[in-house]
């Protein structure tokens, strides 16, 4: 259970943009030291810069606490991920600015009494699911390569007094602050959520609608289709509206749909059914190469879904509802029309995998590379779990989908932004 709502606060701050993460972060800090000898503060003019203030003997010290949202979804290897950029290097130098002459190391006497010495740099990034190592034996270096060098560069040109080498530099991440404070890391959350937030406003159909909304970070939320620019995805409180979706298509599948049905349904509310990474659809695609066509015939797909963050399409081919399974010598074994609309997505496939076909289809506007193919058929399986994922394992060219599959993955999608309004 601990081990779940975990992994609920840490997918949900990690979908946050740039900006509510660092706001979130600044508010978390704030609460965490409300009631100690040291307080948080935003730093009066540099953006992503917290002050931690605390007072010691003899002086005022400070601790600058610099958030850090790295886009680390992009880099297969973590040792890749840099913790370098302009972006840093620039709220560095500015706090080396701003500190020059006010860095106090060892005995403050033999240098002066100074009014908000810096006494440590720490860097808050957005990194989770990393082992201790990672951050101990790589990031923690890394960031403190990255404060040396700046700081000795400082020291030879603005006369910085003492060794610069001897300020302390540390590293947090979401894991360690959800792990310091599980009770307390989801109290503030709902706290934030209650007291920081955007509005969206939008008139449609006559209808003026107000909504507390917030924005996915680019990376989740995937490319434009006309601009090829990453975009945040707007997660406007549609809780209701979302509802009566999943609602509709409860009821849809329930009474045996044709397959027009279900694919207008499935057309209408595709982002909602199948994610947020599918940025375009295309439907009733004619396939118009009888010469290729294993039976030389004309075909026509019933739905292409362009995934933004692999740029490549998918293509679902819709069936109703019908039985998928059936017994042979006491051996269950896939009904003979699911057979059949397996080996008619391998003739598909073996048809999009033509050249001749991949120029034309690009020259409509659907360009691919390794298109996957998806069969979504009947309901959920009635046979033990360990029996239907080896039936469909053997079919590895050909992912088979339920109507019950997509509604659930849509009330989970649902409930992963619902969740952090009341962990229990």
């Amino acid at each position: 259970m601990v081990k779940n709502m975990i992994e609920t606060i840490l997918n949900y701050v990690n979908k946050m943009n740039l900006s509510d993460f660092e706001n979130f972060m600044a508010y978390y800090f704030a609460n965490v030291y409300e009631d100690t000898e040291f307080y948080i503060e935003n730093h009066p003019t540099i953006k992503n810069v917290l002050l931690r203030l605390g007072y010691g003997f003899p002086e005022r010290f400070t601790d600058a606490y610099i958030i850090h949202s790295i886009p680390y979804e992009l880099y297969e290897n973590p040792l890749d991920i840099p913790v370098d950029s302009p972006y840093i290097r620039k709220i560095l130098h500015r706090v080396f600015e701003e500190y020059n002459d006010k860095i106090v190391f060892g005995n403050s006497s033999e240098y002066g009494i100074y009014d908000s010495s810096l006494q440590g740099i720490y860097f808050v990034n957005n990194l989770y699911g990393f082992p201790i190592e990672y951050y101990k034996d790589y990031l923690n270096i890394e960031y403190n390569k990255l404060v040396e060098e700046i700081g000795t560069y400082f020291s030879h040109n603005h006369g910085f007094i003492g060794h610069f080498g001897e300020i302390f530099s540390g590293v947090g991440n979401l894991d360690s602050f959800v792990s310091f404070s599980l009770d307390n890391t989801i109290a503030l959350l709902n706290s934030y959520n209650n007291d920081v937030f955007e509005t969206s406003i939008s008139f449609s159909e006559g209808i003026l609608k107000v909504r507390r909304c917030s924005f996915d970070k680019y990376i989740t939320s995937g490319i434009g289709k006309v601009t090829k620019s990453p975009y945040c995805s707007l997660i406007a409180e549609r809780i209701n509206e979302k509802n009566e979706i999943i609602n509709e298509f409860e009821d849809l599948i329930n009474r045996e749909p044709s397959e027009s049905e279900l694919e207008k349904f499935l057309t209408r509310y595709y982002k909602d059914l199948f994610g947020s990474i599918y940025d375009r659809i295309e439907t009733q695609t004619w396939l118009k190469f009888p010469d290729i066509d294993i039976t030389h015939k004309d075909r026509r797909l019933d739905i292409f879904l362009h995934n933004s963050i692999v740029n490549d399409w998918e293509l679902f081919e819709l069936k109703r509802i019908i039985p998928l399974t059936r017994t042979y010598r006491d051996v269950s074994v896939l009904t003979a029309e699911i057979c059949y609309s397996i080996q008619q997505l391998r003739n598909y496939g073996r048809t999009l995998s033509n050249h001749a076909v991949k120029e034309q289809l690009k020259r409509d506007g659907i360009e691919y590379y390794e298109p996957s193919l998806n069969l979504v058929v009947g309901r959920e399986s009635t046979l033990p779990h360990d029996q239907w994922r080896w039936l469909v394992s053997t079919n590895k060219e050909i992912k088979i989908l339920t109507y019950d599959d997509l509604l659930s993955e849509m009330v989970n999608r649902l409930k992963a932004h619902t969740d952090f309004l009341g962990i229990e």
